[in-house]
C-alpha cells in the first residue's frame, strides 16, 4: 500500500491524537517488522455497561473488561454490576436480552471476514475497527472542505454542534470563513461541487471510482452479480486497497434497500424506464458527498431516480442558503422540512414518494419515528431502513412498527377528512426479517461498554414491503 505524509494537527486536539496514532501505524509498517505491527492496538479504553465507570484493574491499573459469560457481548466492571445488571438493567434486565445478543454474536466471524478482505482492515484486540487512524494514515481525516467527500464532525461533539473546526482545519477554506463551526453538508453553500478527482483525496487515481459523466469510459450497466463489497469492486475495477468503501456504504445501501430489500426497482435493462421518487429521511453526513449517489444511475440503468432528502440537518443548510447564499447549491429543488409525516403527504397522492429510506434509523430509539413508521404502514408506501446493531431492529419489529398503526390512522383521519381509513382494512402485521446488509460499512464500530456485531448501515429491514 503507498504511504502518505500526514500533517499532525493542533497539539492536544482529538485530530492530532488521531493523526500520531495513524503515525506510529506508518512507521510499524515501515519497519517490515510483524511484530511492531501486531504489538500496536488502538482499542477503546473498556467502560461498564452498567455504571459507565472505566473497567480497570485497582491493583495493577491495567484495563480489565469483565465480559457477560454468557452472550460474551457485554461489558462490566465489576460482578456487583453484572449481578445488578441482570436483575435490574437501565431499560431491560439483562436476563432477558442475553439469549438474543448470544446469538447476535454469531455474527462476529462474518463481521469479521467482511473487514479482513480489504488490505486495510485492521481488526483491534477488542474486535473493532479504528477507522479514524486508517483515513488518518492515508491522509483523509478532518472537518472541512479541505477534506473533500472524507469531512468529518471531529472530537466528542454532538453533530453539527458548530464545534469542529475550531480542532484546527489545516486549510483556510471559504467555508471555514463562512461558519463559526463545522456542519456536515456546508460545501452546499457553494455554487458548484469541486471536482470529483479533489473531492476524493487519494493518491492513487486507480482507488477512485470514476463518477459518470466526468471520466471519459462509464462503467458499464450493473448486473445481479452486484451483490457484496468484492463483486461491486471487481464491476468497477477497482483494487481492494482503495478506501472507497468506506464512503461508497451510503449509495450501496440505498441500493440494496431499494432492489432487494424492497424490490422497488429493477436493475434488469427493459423496453419502458422506471420513475422511482425515493425520500432519503435523516441524512446528516451524507450531504457531504451527494454525488456518490449517481451511483444508482449505473446500479439500476433503467431507472430515472429522484432522491428527496428530508431531515434537520438538510433543513438547516437549504435555510441557511437561502438567506445568505443565494445561488448556492443548496437553493435548488430540495426539501425544507425537518421531519417526515403528514406535512409531507399533504399534497396530492401522485406526489408521494415510491420509497422510503434512513440509513442507521435508529427505529427504537427515537419517538419522532412512530408518524412516518406507522403512515408509511396504513399507505402502503415502501420503507426500509438499516441499523447499527441487529437488536435495535427486533426492538423496533416487536414494539414500534406494530403500534405505529393505530395512532397513523387517527392522524389521517383528522387531518385527511377525505380520508376514509379502516384498522380492518390495513391487514395483517408484517414479518420484519433483517438481514446483515452486505454493503455496510466494512468493520465493527468502536464501543467501549458492548462488543456485540455493530456496524454503520450493518443490518437492514423493511419497516413496510407490498408482497
Amino acid at each position: 500500500m503507498a504511504s502518505t505524509s500526514v500533517d499532525v494537527q493542533k497539539p492536544g486536539s482529538t485530530i492530532s491524537l488521531v493523526y500520531n496514532q495513524a503515525r506510529q501505524l506508518m512507521d510499524a509498517e515501515e519497519s517490515k517488522n510483524p511484530s511492531a505491527l501486531s504489538t500496536l492496538d488502538f482499542s477503546e479504553k473498556p467502560l461498564c455497561f452498567y455504571c459507565d465507570a472505566a473497567c480497570v484493574d485497582k491493583e495493577t491499573g491495567v484495563f480489565k473488561p469483565l465480559l457477560c459469560g454468557g452472550c460474551r457481548a457485554i461489558i462490566y466492571c465489576s460482578r456487583e454490576c453484572q449481578t445488578a445488571s441482570w436483575k435490574k438493567d437501565q431499560s431491560i434486565p439483562h436476563r432477558v436480552l442475553c439469549p438474543k445478543l448470544k446469538a447476535d454474536m454469531a455474527l462476529q466471524p462474518q463481521v469479521k471476514t467482511h473487514l479482513t478482505q480489504f488490505p486495510w482492515g485492521r481488526v483491534e484486540k477488542d474486535g473493532s475497527f479504528a477507522e479514524n487512524v486508517i483515513r488518518a494514515r492515508y491522509g483523509v481525516y478532518g472537518p472541512g472542505a479541505a477534506y473533500g467527500y472524507w469531512s468529518v464532525s471531529c472530537g466528542g461533539n454532538p453533530l453539527d454542534a458548530g464545534h469542529g473546526l475550531i480542532l484546527g482545519d489545516p486549510c483556510a477554506n471559504v467555508i471555514a470563513q463562512r461558519a463559526k463551526g463545522y456542519a456536515h453538508g456546508a460545501v452546499l453553500l457553494e455554487e458548484s461541487w469541486p471536482s470529483h478527482q479533489v473531492s476524493w483525496k487519494l493518491q492513487e487515481k486507480a482507488h477512485i471510482p470514476g463518477l459518470f459523466p466526468d471520466d471519459e469510459v462509464p462503467p458499464p450497466a450493473a448486473s445481479a452479480t452486484v451483490q457484496g463489497w468484492s463483486s461491486w469492486y471487481q464491476w468497477r475495477g477497482l483494487p481492494m486497497a482503495s478506501l472507497a468503501a468506506l464512503l461508497m456504504h451510503y449509495p450501496l445501501t440505498v441500493y440494496h434497500l431499494l432492489t432487494n430489500v424492497l424490490r422497488v426497482a429493477n436493475t434488469q435493462v427493459a423496453k419502458d424506464r422506471q420513475k422511482i421518487c425515493v425520500h432519503y429521511l435523516g441524512a446528516e453526513v451524507e450531504l457531504n458527498f451527494l454525488p456518490l449517489f449517481s451511483e444508482l444511475a449505473l446500479l439500476i440503468p433503467n431507472a430515472d431516480i429522484e432522491l428527496v432528502f428530508v431531515g434537520k440537518t438538510t433543513r438547516d443548510v437549504v435555510l441557511r442558503a437561502g438567506r445568505e447564499f443565494p445561488g448556492s447549491l443548496a437553493t435548488r429543488k430540495v426539501a425544507t422540512s425537518e421531519n417526515w409525516g403528514r406535512t409531507i403527504l399533504e399534497s396530492s397522492v401522485e406526489d408521494w414518494p415510491d420509497a422510503v429510506v434512513a440509513c442507521n434509523a435508529g427505529l427504537a430509539s427515537y419517538h419522532s419515528w412512530l408518524e412516518p413508521i406507522g403512515l408509511c404502514q396504513v399507505l402502503k408506501i415502501p420503507f426500509a431502513v438499516t441499523d447499527y446493531v441487529e437488536q435495535s431492529l427486533r426492538t423496533a419489529a416487536e414494539g414500534w412498527i406494530p403500534a405505529a398503526i393505530e395512532p397513523a390512522i387517527k392522524t389521517i383521519q383528522h387531518y385527511w377528512m377525505k380520508a376514509e381509513v379502516d384498522s380492518s382494512k390495513v391487514g395483517p402485521p408484517q414479518r420484519n426479517p433483517i438481514a446483515m446488509n452486505p454493503f455496510s460499512k466494512p468493520g465493527q464500530r468502536v464501543n467501549d461498554s458492548f462488543r456485540m456485531p455493530s456496524m454503520v448501515n450493518g443490518f437492514s429491514m423493511a419497516v413496510f414491503a407490498e408482497t
